[in-house]
């Protein structure tokens, strides 16, 4: 992934983590301007030499007025009075308001360009691009660790679809470098002392003592600072008829889905979910571009049976990744409620 970025220098966060890029530009010492969009919003992210010093963000809410006026600290008029005024900067009328004080600006900086990079951790797509060109001096300039943005961007992270997608039960670890130079927490290092080469993600998060979302994470957190590596193992090929089986549980799953979300939005039920397939599609093989929606919610995906040569854990984390999207546009059309009781049924589905 590192290769990666650093030789196109942009692409997309649907193919390359956020966590991946920051990363990056960590280990290369960039000096440049990271831009980050995606469709309502982009986020200007400026770095020096494994620091981030500043960042902007086209959205009013993530910019130093927004933040004053929505813990309020400024008033809509003296707001008002900053937009018509042009020949003095927007600091500098704040202070003479008594809106904020010398003392304060480096906290308040520093509190805006967190807002606008931890926001990033948590989408699924946008457009990435880095230019070493041109850069500009920012108003007082920060130095925000990237590693230690980094670990509390993924410790804070929402998007569960984010990480889990990266990962299937059947994956083995292995540790490629020494972690003393982090500081990490107690049950982040106890994660890391499961990875044995031995246990797989599955194993390890039985294991863990914790939920498999934060062991997962854990395991995200290592990945991204490339302390550890999915170890090589040859799998053997699943027989169509054995395939053929486990989608046949998964599509109880897909159709009940589809069911529950249909009677709550009607017909556009389908379409929100043609919409979250499709963006998984994108990041599978090629055989799996083929997968579209049945009238009843269950996927097609006969051609994959016939023709695919997969292992049984690799068609499963195929399906696993299908179902959160799934899962996932539930949480997003009909809330967090609607959400865990999908998910307890599907439990009950899969046992």
């Amino acid at each position: 992934m590192d290769n990666l970025f650093r030789m196109i220098r942009s692409g997309n966060l649907k193919d390359v983590s956020f966590p991946s890029v920051l990363f990056s530009l960590y280990r290369g010492l960039d000096r440049g301007e990271l831009k980050v969009k995606n469709k309502d919003k982009e986020i200007s992210i400026f770095i020096e030499n494994g620091f981030v010093v500043h960042a902007t963000s086209t959205d009013f809410k993530d910019r130093i007025e927004g933040l004053l006026l929505e813990k309020g600290r400024i008033s809509e008029e003296i707001f008002s009075e900053t937009e018509r005024t042009k020949n003095k900067s927007l600091i500098r009328i704040l202070m003479e308001k008594e809106a904020v004080y010398p003392r304060e600006l480096k906290d308040l900086f520093r509190t805006q360009t967190l807002n606008c990079v931890y926001q990033i951790f948590d989408w699924h797509e946008g457009e990435f691009s880095f230019s070493d060109e041109g850069i500009r001096s920012v108003p007082f300039p920060l130095s925000l660790s990237i590693v230690d943005i980094l670990i509390e961007g993924i410790r804070a992270m929402k998007n569960d679809f984010i990480m889990s997608k990266r990962f299937s039960s059947s994956d083995i670890f292995i540790i490629k470098k020494d972690e003393k130079k982090y500081s990490f927490e107690p049950h982040e290092m106890h994660v890391l002392s499961l990875i044995d080469g031995k246990r797989n993600l599955a194993q390890i998060c039985k294991d863990s003592e914790l939920t498999e979302k934060e062991t997962i994470r854990v395991l995200y957190l290592l990945s991204s600072l490339d302390l550890i590596e999915k170890k090589i193992v040859e799998k053997p090929i699943a027989p169509p008829e054995r395939l053929a089986s486990i989608l046949d549980t998964y599509n109880q799953c897909f159709s009940f889905v589809y069911r529950n979300l249909y009677k709550e939005i009607g017909p556009i039920a389908e379409n929100i979910l043609e919409k979250y397939i499709s963006d998984v599609k994108e990041n599978l093989p090629e055989i799996f571009k083929s997968v579209s929606l049945k009238k009843d919610g269950s996927l097609n995906l006969d051609q994959v049976i016939s023709k695919a040569e997969i292992c049984v854990e690799d068609f499963v984390h195929r399906l696993d990744e299908f179902l959160i999207a799934m899962i996932y546009a539930v949480k997003k059309t009909l809330g967090q409620k609607y959400e865990s009781y999908i998910v307890k049924v599907i439990n009950e589905i899969k046992k």
